[in-house]
């Protein structure tokens, strides 16, 4: 199986997914900003994955032209923040009918996600076959956007599990202060909530 990546920025925890996905045998293309970036973090060199420069390519027909060529069974993307990625997301759709994937941990909040429900039909449904969220909450918005049960795939959040196992816990009562425990969390937005 081929799979071609849409994506802004990757980090290790994406690292992981593809990694895994390598290991079952597919072919991994990614397409990831190399401009602009927010963190200083560049993927590794993996075997059975190829990377492209989000720059190198200037407008549709040219990235469309990298999907004719490696013939994907299906395409991820990292949402529709990218208005390229998601014409491009479309075309793909309507010439070959291929599976593409939007990721979202977006929660339903209203206010300007209305318009984003109003223009789903030309937008949103056009450009992405099956939406993959973070969980119960972002179903509901999904499912304003007009997509079907069957079409929202479930837990897109990754994490590092090798990298949490190497940890030592038994030198804990040595190195780490007496009353103090570890929390992993996310941090209070808009859009997340602190478990």
């Amino acid at each position: 199986m081929t799979i071609l990546i849409l994506y802004t920025e990757l980090m290790p925890y994406n690292v992981v997914v593809i990694k895994e996905l390598v290991k079952k045998g597919c072919c991994v293309h990614v397409v990831l900003y190399d401009t602009n970036k927010k963190t200083p973090y560049f993927p590794p060199l993996l075997d059975g994955v190829t990377y492209y420069k989000r720059s190198v390519f200037l407008n549709s027909d040219h990235l469309f032209r990298l999907i004719k060529k490696i013939e994907p069974d299906l395409i991820w993307t990292a949402g529709w923040v990218d208005p390229l990625y998601n014409k491009v997301a479309g075309m793909a759709r309507k010439k070959f009918s291929l599976p593409v994937v939007a990721g979202s941990d977006t929660q339903w909040r209203g206010g300007r996600q209305w318009f984003n429900v109003l223009t789903s039909g030309v937008c949103q449904q056009q450009w992405f076959s099956h939406l993959f969220v973070a969980g119960e909450w972002q179903v509901r918005y999904a499912r304003k956007l007009g997509f079907h049960p069957d079409h929202i795939l479930m837990h897109n959040l990754s994490a590092d599990v090798a990298l949490f196992s190497q940890v030592d816990i038994s030198c804990r009562g040595i190195e780490y202060p007496k009353g103090c425990f570890m929390s992993v969390g996310f941090h209070r937005r808009k859009d997340w909530f602190i478990y």
